[in-house]
């Protein structure tokens, strides 16, 4: 054990997805308990909803950073490397932290839990809390992973804050069929005495769920994101200009880099916590989110890798996320021609984003996301395009390059459809590099 490395580590870990299995939860809570409970020795900030939680995390991380604290992060699904999921003031966690934890924790597991009845994603959250603990983080944000309620990370203690990213239809067959039946299963991450923070632009029937299991858990506070705490002055494909309208600051006409008509709503959400922070004293100027917004980038997210012709990168992988990234398209770029790089999961509702593309597309290259157990079969994947079809490729660097052999200066090219397409894509930019 004491020569086991990071590599075959990962290889041997449990890869199941369990997180529709209820009895995941009390059976981790055991395992912390023995662990000492690390999570009760930092603030935490748990994040949870079907589309925005990865941009908002990573903006409220960037914001306590530059605050001064010492900030955990914890995500899903990495880009380039699978350690991306655990960082402590944006450094991943080394392999050798990883495979030490690992064992300490092993030795501590009660007699009848067995290393492998722990899965992959369970132990990278066992693991980051106590990697959080050893190296006395300050503040943690956490994104829930799947869900909510039976979500590895909701074997945390009450968290100070609590926000509800947009809900929307994704992951049916563990979530449920309904905004409603989705919504209540991310809602079981409401603690008493937490203070739970909803983004704007909620339909109704979840916003009702979120409200209402507050409420019955007796949180501190409820707090609903209003658009109206800051005004879009201007809208491009690299940066907007918005002021901002909040109860204890406001600042005018500052520079916002983060593309996507959905970024506003994310960012309406993180202005909302920071005014909290203002009235808590977690922060006493606007200078760090200042710093944040004209600073931040956020691999994989409406990211620009090319500008001759112009190529975007975005992890869009549900219909609510499709729609918002085909209309930041739409508004930003009303006149190009739009050419697709897109391959989905089984599990997605592919056929609604497809016919989506089809709708926007001039064009479009297939590839299988690089995930061979989840991965749409190349033959049903190819048909659902037809006449706007124009072949398939191995990989996805492969399949830009083709595309940009038939694009004229001002068409877009878009790779989407999968995280895992998109990560194929960053980390073959990352070899060239």
């Amino acid at each position: 054990m004491s020569n086991l490395s990071f590599e075959n580590l990962i290889l041997d870990l449990n890869q199941n997805m369990l997180a529709k299995d209820s009895e995941r939860i009390p059976m981790l809570k055991r395992v912390l308990k023995r662990m000492g409970n690390p999570d009760q020795t930092f603030k935490i900030i748990h994040l949870a909803g079907t589309n925005g939680k990865g941009s908002t995390g990573f903006m409220l991380k960037e914001i306590l950073q530059n605050a001064g604290y010492k900030v955990g992060y914890f995500s899903s699904p990495a880009l380039l490397d699978i350690r991306e999921q655990i960082q402590i003031q944006s450094q991943i966690i080394p392999k050798k932290s990883f495979v030490k934890l690992y064992q300490e924790i092993v030795s501590l597991l009660p007699s009848d839990i067995k290393p492998r009845d722990i899965s992959i994603f369970e132990w990278f959250v066992l693991i980051m809390l106590q990697y959080f603990a050893e190296n006395n983080v300050e503040w943690a944000v956490i994104e829930a992973g799947l869900g909510g309620e039976k979500d590895a990370t909701n074997i945390i203690a009450p968290p100070i804050i609590t926000i509800f990213t947009h809900i929307d239809i994704d992951h049916v067959k563990i979530l449920g069929h309904s905004i409603k039946e989705i919504a209540l299963n991310k809602a079981g991450i409401i603690k008493r005495n937490t203070n739970v923070f909803i983004a704007p632009n909620q339909h109704n029937s979840a916003l009702k769920v979120l409200l209402d299991i507050s409420r019955e858990n007796d949180v501190k506070s409820i707090n609903e994101v209003k658009l109206e705490i800051l005004d879009v002055k201007k809208v491009s494909l690299f940066d907007n200009i918005v002021s901002i309208d909040a109860k204890n600051f406001s600042l005018k006409n500052i520079k916002f880099v983060l593309n996507g008509t959905f970024q506003i709503d994310n960012l309406a959400t993180v202005l909302t916590v920071y005014d909290w922070f203002f009235e808590k004293h977690v922060v006493q100027t606007t200078q760090p989110l200042v710093k944040m917004m004209s600073e931040i980038n956020i691999p994989g997210r409406f990211q620009a890798i090319s500008q001759d012709p112009l190529i975007i990168l975005d992890g869009a992988h549900n219909v609510d996320a499709t729609k918002r990234l085909i209309e930041t398209i739409r508004l930003m770029k009303p006149n190009a021609k739009l050419f697709f790089v897109l391959g989905f999961l089984k599990d997605k509702n592919y056929v609604k984003m497809a016919k989506l593309y089809n709708e926007a597309a001039t064009k479009i290259i297939t590839v299988q996301p690089d995930n061979p157990e989840r991965t749409l079969d190349q033959s049903t994947l190819n048909a659902l395009f037809k006449d706007k079809w124009l072949g398939s490729y191995s990989n996805a660097k492969q399949a830009v390059s083709a595309m940009e052999k038939v694009v004229n200066k001002n068409d877009l090219i878009v790779v989407s459809g999968s995280f895992y397409l998109v990560k194929e894509m960053g980390a073959a930019l990352n070899e060239e590099t």
